[in-house]
């Protein structure tokens, strides 16, 4: 029967202006502002005023995924057009909102007011120059395009998660809040992390009638299709613990972009497989937005309604409490608020305990693995007899360093992951406002040859096939100096350059320890900061709410009995609107 529903879009309109009328009067009553408080008007307001933004919207496709995941590309590769920038640091400073219109772009100021920008003005050191000159605060850009594919629906860049400035925390929420779809963008190199899962599970899912593609970037830098099938088999037995039956796209954005500018592919093997992956993910979010631009009013509205009525309904559970509960049973009230702040703050100590413990063997284990992973390429140094002795002279720091330096960003990652488990074990609010950093641009090692001190290297990379950490990182990180240093025989003596480097990594291995031990001291201390303000903010909401408890609990029984009329009142309408 549901199957054969069909709504009338100009009457839904029609009944939720009419609602939001009645939302709106609500709150300008005054004796209902004085009877319920002016905190529950606030919400109420902040309720009506984000419904009535979103109503008129499009179809909203919001793209997220952690830092450096491709998600720019991946927009400009569905759109066909490079719209948004991939300077990889653009992203942290700008939620990005692409929509139909005559080319402009805009940063959205506060009061209504808009700056316009040119093209060029759109990278980051442009946009932090304007801002600092114009002493604006602004972290939203309006992208306008005269695309086909934009006419029926907005897309949302996100920052990266995790590695957001905290401004973000709420513009993020708000888009996931207003979104017809989502877009969770991961690396094939990186696949699925366990904090990626968590935010899956406690951002993504919960936003009802949301549609979500997962899409694995990067695919272009698997080497072959039997490495794919592999690739897809792991992925697909991470999402069935989450998502059972949820379809993976695997994708090469960059790939794609090079297809429809005729420029040379990143990976001949894999063109017919990722050109035909990335059809087939236009196409399905093509039709979605046909399948669903006229129901995209009342499945949002059932999304934000029914928000609304729980979180209000929350508070006037207080309120009602607080009007109908006995004097004489107001200290016993006050005595559990007390007893339930002691369990907090207990529960507070225990938990950074238990985790300062847990931080404290994994510094071990990193220490460990990553002293392996350093007498492995000392071992490795003393064959280096294809290499060109000037090649080695030149790059053989930095490789060293590059190389201990993502080794222990990936521990970090991989340890992290481990900590947003505890943490969701704990609450999975403080999982999901937990950003953890783990990575840190430079952990001071340092390896001398010819008199130079290399301490960052940003001329030589290289690619991290394995995926997951086993028992030691010898095999994940160690892939040698052939990798990146081969290029032609060796002709000259080297016993003092493999002399030299030996001696290096002696004093390497002394310097290591204390390296790790900042690292993670470091880590240490961020959580524990967030620990608190958790904690912290637990025990305020228990006192506010007792404080308001009280409050009403000593009014007089009249005005107690016009509460419960009140909140009578507000119950019906939230339950009328939500229907």
């Amino acid at each position: 029967m549901e199957q054969n529903i069909t709504y009338n879009i100009e009457e839904l309109h029609q009944q939720l202006e009419e609602r939001l009328d009645e939302l709106g009067a609500l709150r300008r009553n005054e004796r209902l502002s004085a009877l319920l408080g002016a905190p529950f008007m606030t919400k109420v307001k902040e309720w009506e005023s984000s419904i009535r933004r979103q109503k008129d919207i499009p179809f909203t496709i919001v793209v997220c995924g952690e830092f450096k995941r491709g998600k720019s590309s991946l927009i400009n590769a569905l759109l066909g057009e490079d719209v948004v920038t991939t300077d990889v640091t653009t992203e942290t400073i700008t939620l990005n909102r692409v929509c139909y219109g005559e080319h402009s772009n805009a940063l959205v100021l506060a009061g209504g007011k808009r700056m316009l920008l040119t093209d060029q003005q759109l990278c980051r050191s442009e946009l932090e120059r304007i801002l600092a000159q114009s002493k604006e605060t602004s972290y939203q850009l309006e992208l306008k395009r005269p695309i086909e594919f934009l006419k029926d629906v907005t897309i949302i860049d996100t920052p990266g998660l995790n590695d957001s400035l905290l401004e973000f925390d709420d513009m993020v929420a708000d888009a996931l809040m207003q979104a017809d779809a989502v877009v969770y963008v991961f690396s094939v190199v990186y696949p699925l992390s366990g904090r990626e899962q968590l935010f899956l599970k406690t951002s993504v899912l919960p936003q009802k009638h949301t549609e979500l593609f997962v899409v694995g970037n990067y695919t272009d830098m698997l080497a072959n299709p039997a490495q794919l099938e592999r690739m897809q088999q792991e992925i697909r037995t991470r999402m069935d613990t989450l998502l059972p039956g949820q379809r993976v796209y695997m994708l090469s954005a960059l790939d794609e972009r090079c297809r429809q500018l005729e420029e040379e592919r990143p990976n001949d093997t894999l063109q017919k497989q990722l050109e035909e992956e990335f059809c087939s993910f236009r196409k399905q979010v093509a039709d979605l937005i046909q399948e669903k631009k006229d129901m995209v009013l009342p499945d949002r509205m059932e999304r934000m309604m029914s928000g609304m009525r729980e979180e209000l309904g929350q508070e006037l559970d207080v309120i009602e409490h607080g009007a109908t509960i006995q004097q004489d049973a107001l200290s016993k009230e006050q005595q559990s608020a007390k007893q339930t702040c002691d369990e907090i703050f207990a529960k507070q100590n225990e938990t950074l305990h238990a985790l300062s413990q847990r931080i404290e063997l994994m510094e071990g284990d990193s220490l460990l693995w990553l002293s392996e992973l350093a007498e492995q390429m000392r071992t490795e140094s003393c064959h280096l007899d294809d290499i060109d002795l000037e090649d080695i002279r030149k790059y053989y720091a930095i490789y060293c360093i590059d190389t201990l330096q993502e080794a222990l960003n990936r521990c970090m990652d991989y340890h992290t992951d481990l900590l947003y488990d505890d943490l969701d074990k704990i609450s999975e609010e403080l999982s999901r406002k937990s950003a953890l950093k783990p990575s840190t641009p430079q952990h001071s090692f340092h390896f001398k040859m010819n008199n130079k001190t290399w301490t960052k290297g940003d001329n030589v990379s290289f690619v991290i096939n394995q995926t997951q950490l086993g028992s030691s990182l010898v095999g994940v990180f160690a892939t040698g100096v052939a990798g990146g240093m081969r290029q032609r025989e060796m002709k000259n003596s080297r016993k003092s350059v493999i002399a030299d480097i030996q001696q290096q990594y002696d004093k390497l291995s002394v310097t290591l320890p204390a390296t790790v031990k900042r690292t993670y001291d470091q880590f240490a201390r961020q959580i524990q900061e967030q620990l608190h303000t958790y904690f912290s903010d637990c025990v305020s909401k228990t006192q506010q709410q007792t404080e308001q408890l009280l409050e009403i609990a000593h009014r007089a029984a009249d005005e107690k009995e016009e509460i419960l009329q009140a909140i009578r009142s507000v119950r019906s309408l939230l339950d009328e609107i939500a229907g």
